[in-house]
């Protein structure tokens, strides 16, 4: 009988070619788990497969929408000048 294998965070994120940082903040991320009296997060090897070939792999963070400025103070960038 395997035994199952597990991956630690770095292990994980180099598999997922993401920072650790990133797998660590995930909401909806990869099956994972702390062993009992731990601090060590431990990802099943054939669950966290399984959950990249599902297609909710990691996405690169979309840019942030850049507004207009509404108060009266005077930029030197024009994407904050006031509409006339």
């Amino acid at each position: 009988m395997d035994t199952p294998r597990y991956l630690t965070l770095p292990e994980a994120a180099r598999l997922m070619r993401c920072s650790k940082s990133k797998l660590r903040q995930m909401k909806d991320g990869p099956p994972r788990f702390r062993a009992p009296k731990s601090r060590v997060w431990l990802y099943p090897y054939d669950e966290l497969i399984a959950w990249i070939e599902s297609g909710r792999s990691v996405e690169p963070p979309q840019p942030k929408p850049v507004g207009r400025a509404t108060s009266r103070t005077k930029h030197r960038n024009p994407l904050y000048e006031l509409e006339k």
